[in-house]
């Protein structure tokens, strides 16, 4: 039972009180069959990688932090963290280092200080938050034609590649300079 009891919680996402009810025992018990349950973390070999990593919040000051190899497409270190702060992302890419990754590059949520903090390690932005960044300013549903046609180039982004991503902005800007102006 608790090995299907551990399944049913990482890999169907069921809530306590839903694996209560499922089970027919108080949460608490659940809560104790889980803390019970011995994990191992898997061991990645370290290598060249490119990590992307973000903060993700389950409430009010409670986050987890998560460092992602996209090679691998495995998370490969994760804290617990009240508030996101450029100094932890700093502590973690150096654990990383310090662990023998070689980190070829950084994708992250473009949080301010977060582009000049790791020295020459190429950072950029990715492409979601890139996406939100501009959803901000356009809306989901704009009303000038302007923004119209940037949501129309924006929409595909995470589809597109880096020429034809530049040259649909360069004409979109070349069209719409006086409106930007």
């Amino acid at each position: 039972m608790q090995k299907q009891l551990w399944l049913d919680y990482v890999n169907n996402n069921q809530t306590l009180s839903a694996l209560s009810a499922k089970y027919g025992i108080s949460t608490i018990t659940i809560r104790r069959k889980l803390d019970d349950i011995d994990v191992k973390i898997p061991h990645y070999d370290v290598g060249n990688c490119v990590i992307v990593m973000d903060t993700c919040y389950f409430g009010r000051g409670f986050g987890l932090m998560v460092f992602r190899d996209s090679f691998l497409h495995k998370n490969i270190l994760w804290y617990y963290v009240k508030y996101e702060t450029v100094q932890q992302y700093i502590k973690g890419i150096n654990n990383l280092k310090n662990q023998g990754y070689i980190i070829q590059g950084i994708v992250c949520d473009g949080r301010k200080g977060l582009f000049m903090a790791f020295g020459s390690i190429p950072v950029q932005i990715c492409q979601f938050h890139q996406m939100t960044i501009i959803t901000r300013y356009i809306t989901r549903n704009p009303n000038l034609l302007s923004g119209i046609e940037l949501k129309a180039i924006v929409n595909p982004l995470c589809k597109s590649n880096h020429h034809e991503f530049s040259d649909l902005i360069s004409k979109w800007e070349s069209k719409c300079s006086g409106f930007l102006k």
